[in-house]
């Protein structure tokens, strides 16, 4: 229907969205768009886009290669909206999908629903029927691949105790040629699959899978060929390379397979993290290898050859001091690994605020021994070190951004080993290639469209929301030593009478701020003591009685303590139209703490600070929520207000 329409309307273009990933779907449309060149992204595509057009999307529900697939909401979420917000012609989209299909979010409210009345139950009493005379149907129901190989669907039934010889399934197969799907595969098996994804879908709801028995046997013989990689078995092992990450999720065994190097060695990065997504459909939870896996695919890692994609698996789990999973790691893959991690010092994917010393973990056996145990004084030059045209074969992976120059520096600390000086700290690699130097890796492109996964809300840190929080230490932590001002119940005025205001300028002091923050300079009390001010004549009224006393300059503008409510105020002079800052002193410094540690964190990539100041937002609103309406805070959070008085 919709490639009848596609014709029926001048410039539209229809794609069968089926078995195809967000990033096939945005090529051919920019293709049809006359966007001539391949661009780098598509934001960088949507740019070139120089005519208005409109794209019919078919079977959405059904894109990307994995039955369970983030492919939809990535074309309907990521795909469509950054091609209308960053092209300038006007673009528009029909998206064809299932309204039972909850995985892919509509892009827009104006849903046109067409139903069949009956038919869907009539479907399924039919294959009702035919799972009690063929129960090998199942199993291919169970599949993660849209279409597996022969053998692949022999295996996938033994896994669910049918016991089928190739034979008998093909036969199968064309006796129900009108209902699956036979293809030419890749190599020399044909395929199998559904002819409709629909009755895969309405199989799998009638006859629920037990994914966990099935992983369970998918991986047992696997799992027995001790540094076999997977993808060197055949097709059941490329198989369960690209699948088992989506099974284990279904089964809520995800974490699981994980915490098991030999494993998470074999596993295919892509099906890897479609599993991620899949079980963390809200976002990755910081803190494990898991999140190091999604800063890895921003960072285009996904693409890399499998062994490096390991590698550095293998670097970050050291980074967290997870020697066990790295362990296993090498006992699995450390004959195919281009180089690895033997010591390091670099500071972990996810990690808010700054390092509090070393942490470095050595990665050689002994394991117990702790890091601090090898010292290279020649790091204290390394910004020095000359960048040659050959080196360790590690990829320069914070390199790749417009602008911003962070390549590694290396240098031969013996026959195989190379210590690496970069962004996020040092880290010495034996390189097990040979030869041992190699021509400068440059960075890989970021996913085109999006990444696969996201990352979830960051915990905001305790000392934050501790129930005395915030303690002087914290904000001297941050802020820098003795910047609090602590005031004696003498030297508090006597209109201040909030107790819990006072208690916290007698207790924890008023933090004494110069250039810590750009848009904010609060006063000394040390000097100044708490400053009565008459409210300004050319201003609006103000919300409450007061009395008010001078805190702190905001983007040019007073803040001022209300000393009847505690409340945190200014009196329009900032610019801003929100009268209230914060309820009180406390969450008003801890949330200036928290921003200044923010500014302050040396993250490693731009997502990791993209993500910190999503989350930064959140924290204020749980912290004060005050701040939720406050427009001061918006600039702030925005970042808007970084560079206040330094442009």
């Amino acid at each position: 229907m919709l490639d009848e329409l596609a014709t029926r309307i001048p410039g539209a273009v229809h794609v069968d969205c089926r078995g195809k990933s967000a990033d096939d779907i945005a090529h051919r449309l920019l293709r049809a768009w006359c966007v001539g060149e391949s661009p780098d992204s598509l934001i960088a595509g949507a740019r070139h886009i120089r005519s208005d057009g409109i794209a019919l999307l078919g079977n959405v529900q059904w894109a990307g290669e994995f039955v369970t697939s983030s492919e939809a909401r990535r074309i309907s979420q990521r795909m469509i909206r950054t091609l209308k917000q960053f092209s300038r012609p006007a673009l528009q989209f029909v998206v064809e999908r299932s309204a039972d299909k909850p995985w892919v979010p509509a892009p827009s409210r104006n849903d046109i629903v067409l139903a069949t009345p009956g038919s869907g139950e009539t479907r399924s009493g039919e294959w009702l029927d035919i799972l009690a005379r063929h129960p090998a149907v199942l199993a291919l129901a169970a599949a993660e691949r849209r279409t597996v190989p022969l053998s692949v669907w022999v295996e996938l039934c033994r896994c669910l105790g049918f016991e089928m010889s190739s034979g008998e399934l093909a036969e199968l197969a064309e006796s129900l040629s009108d209902r699956l799907l036979i293809t030419d595969g890749s190599g020399s098996e044909r395929e199998f699959g559904f002819d409709a994804e629909s009755d895969r879908h309405r199989i799998r709801l009638i006859r629920p899978i037990d994914h966990g028995s099935l992983l369970a046997a998918l991986l047992e013989p696997l799992k027995a060929r001790s540094a076999t990689a997977w993808a060197s078995v055949g097709p059941t092992g490329v198989y369960a390379a690209r699948a088992a990450a989506l099974h284990a999720a279904h089964a809520g065994l995800l974490e699981t397979l994980l915490a098991d190097g030999q494993v998470l060695a074999n596993l295919d990065a892509t099906g890897l993290l479609e599993g991620m997504a899949a079980t963390w459909p809200r976002g990755i939870p910081q803190d494990g290898i898991a999140i190091d896996a999604h800063y890895l695919e921003q960072l285009g890692l996904a693409a890399a050859p499998h062994a490096e994609w390991v590698a550095w698996l293998h670097h970050s789990a050291l980074n967290r001091g997870d020697g066990a999973l790295a362990r296993s790691i090498v006992a699995e893959f450390g004959d195919q690994l281009p180089w690895k991690t033997v010591w390091t010092e670099c500071r972990p994917f996810g990690t808010f605020g700054r390092p509090e010393g070393p942490e470095a973990v050595r990665a050689s056996q002994p394991w117990d021994e702790t890091s601090g145990s090898r010292d290279f004084p020649e790091l204290a030059w390394s910004h020095s070190w000359r960048l040659p045209t050959v080196g360790p074969p590690v990829r320069h992976i914070f390199d790749g951004h417009p602008g911003e120059s962070r390549p590694f520096r290396s240098k031969a600390v013996s026959e195989t080993e190379w210590l690496i000086s970069g962004p996020t700290g040092p880290f010495v690699v034996d390189v097990t290639t040979r030869p041992g130097e190699h021509p400068h890796l440059e960075a890989l492109p970021e996913p085109f469209v999006s990444p696969i996964t996201e990352a979830a809300l960051w915990r905001c840190p305790t000392q934050a929301v501790a129930q005395n929080a915030p303690t002087r230490a914290w904000l001297e932590s941050s802020f820098g030593p003795r910047t609090c001002r602590v005031l004696s119940e003498d030297e508090l005025p006597s209109g201040l009478t909030h107790s819990s205001s006072r208690e916290f300028l007698t207790s924890i002091g008023w933090p004494s701020l110069t250039d810590q923050l750009p848009f904010v300079h609060t006063a000394d009390l040390a000097k100044t003591r708490l400053a009565e001010v008459s409210w300004p004549d050319d201003m609006d009224p103000p919300e409450s009685e007061g009395p008010f006393y001078y805190l702190a300059e905001w983007t040019g503008g007073s803040v001022l303590l209300d000393g009847g409510t505690g409340a945190v105020v200014q009196d329009y002079s900032t610019g801003y139209s929100s009268f209230t800052l914060s309820t009180g002193l406390r969450q008003f410094c801890t949330l200036l703490r928290l921003y200044h540690e923010f500014l302050t964190s040396p993250f490693n990539t731009p997502a990791e600070r993209a993500d910190a100041r999503r989350s930064l937002w959140q924290w204020a609103e749980d912290i004060d929520p005050a701040t939720e309406d406050a427009d001061h805070w918006e600039h702030v959070f925005d970042g808007d207000l970084d560079f206040w008085g330094t442009e």
